[in-house]
């Protein structure tokens, strides 16, 4: 067809009424082929994604896959439009496996594993997308771009060794890459690395002055040692970058607390509800609410924002720990016990230590109050019974032994304990997930 080229120029030049127009006096004449007006609906699709009409997006590119069902331009379009602006990753995985299979030129092929992999990490399928990286890896060992995605999911899933590695070679691949040093700083960050987060976060701002995240995590890191003025310093300024960035206002909404300054602190927490509009923020949002409410002795309502948080996500850790918290306060240890056994099951990998990425900040103390509590628990029950069994398992899980955990958990199990599932929870997620 002659006019794809006019349209190809049209979209390329911004113009992308005039294709609109001319690619809808093609398809309604009555003289194109199938193939013709394939093209002609990619092309129209194209200049409605381009100008946010992304419903009519979708509609052409199925019309065109619908006349040509190997048009691999239409999948990628589709696919695009599913996964960055619908967020509906089931039909974006589907489409960019289309494109794998029909694409013959590797550069694309590179690019298609990587979006899968994304739309995959979006889903909460980590080793399908960790699986993508490497495939894409294997292709183009030089893209630093699939070493720093895989490195982000390896964090997600506490793997922060394997992070710390693909980020440090993505590094090394594109010295400039800001978002490789912002990634990197996140993994120090969560394991306790504070001074190294900050130095890779401040070259990630270095090399790009309008980086919202990277202000915003390393503001979480002056944060957690305790350096509240520069945290605020720098969360104002991710705030001012993306006044809609719930997690700065979260970050800073701690910081004030800290600072025993909580009328500041819960209009933070207001905004950072107001802004998150996922369940996994939505419950760390009132999480950090919760914990603002515990640092200023409103137990009541800080469980209530507990609660809420578990209605919006009911895996999340540090929850369970700051409830933990509240119940130890109280003087109600085997609540505290129920709950510090919740954080361990809800950790990633078991990794106790890494908690406060869900805002229970004060983890170390937490930490070292659960090891105590349960120490005093085990002493008290008779030895090699189910229930010392039991929870000598969760005991080693603070420790982040998972083995020794593993063989607790197992002897537990051949003794009887009362609540089959729930250790049975425990081994599962020990065989599932790798302690490192």
């Amino acid at each position: 067809m002659g006019n794809a080229n006019n349209w190809r120029k049209y979209n390329f030049s911004r113009k992308y009424d005039d294709t609109i127009r001319e690619c809808t006096n093609a398809i309604e004449s009555d003289s194109n082929s199938d193939s013709n007006l394939a093209i002609a609906y990619k092309y129209r699709a194209d200049a409605y994604a381009k100008t946010d009409q992304f419903d009519l997006a979708i509609k052409d590119y199925s019309q065109a896959i619908n006349l040509k069902s190997d048009y691999v331009a239409a999948y990628r379009g589709r696919g695009k439009i599913y996964c960055n602006h619908l967020s509906d990753y089931k039909k974006a995985i589907f489409d960019y496996s289309k494109v794998i299979d029909l694409e013959t030129n590797e550069t694309e092929k590179v690019k298609a594993y990587k979006n899968r992999g994304f739309a995959y990490d979006r889903s909460g399928k980590y080793d399908l997308a960790i699986g993508d990286y490497e495939k894409a890896i294997l292709i183009d060992p030089d893209d630093h771009v699939a070493y720093n995605s895989r490195g982000f999911v390896y964090g997600r899933t506490s793997h922060y060794k394997q992070a710390i590695a693909d980020h440090e070679r993505a590094i090394q691949l594109s010295p400039n890459y800001a978002v490789a040093y912002n990634n990197l700083g996140f993994a120090y960050s969560s394991i306790g690395k504070y001074d190294l987060a900050i130095e890779a976060q401040s070259t990630a701002i270095k090399l790009d002055p309008k980086y919202a995240i990277a202000f915003s995590n390393r503001g979480f890191a002056y944060s957690a040692i305790g350096k509240y003025d520069l945290a605020i310093e720098d969360l104002n300024t991710a705030i001012k970058l993306d006044g809609q960035y719930p997690k700065a206002y979260r970050t800073r909404g701690y910081a004030y607390a800290r600072k025993r300054e909580f009328d500041e602190a819960f209009k933070d927490h207001a905004k950072d509800i107001y802004y998150s509009n996922d369940a996994q923020n939505s419950a760390s949002a009132y999480n950090a609410k919760g914990l603002t409410h515990a640092l200023k002795g409103n137990h009541s309502k800080a469980m209530r924002d507990y609660n809420t948080a578990i209605a919006y996500n009911s895996n999340l850790s540090g929850i369970y720990l700051n409830i933990g918290e509240l119940h130890r306060v109280k003087g109600d240890v085997e609540e505290a016990i129920k709950n510090y056994d919740n954080a361990a099951l809800y950790s990633p990998n078991h990794k106790i230590d890494t908690v406060d990425k869900n805002f229970a900040h004060n983890s170390e103390e937490a930490i070292s109050n659960a090891i105590r509590l349960l120490r005093e628990k085990i002493e008290k029950l008779p030895e090699g019974s189910a229930a010392h069994n039991y929870h000598y398992g969760v005991y080693w899980l603070f420790y982040t032994n998972g083995e020794v955990a593993m063989d607790h958990f197992q002897d537990a199990v051949a003794n009887g304990y009362k609540d089959e599932e729930r250790v049975r929870q425990h081994i599962e997620n020990l065989e599932n997930r790798s302690i490192n």
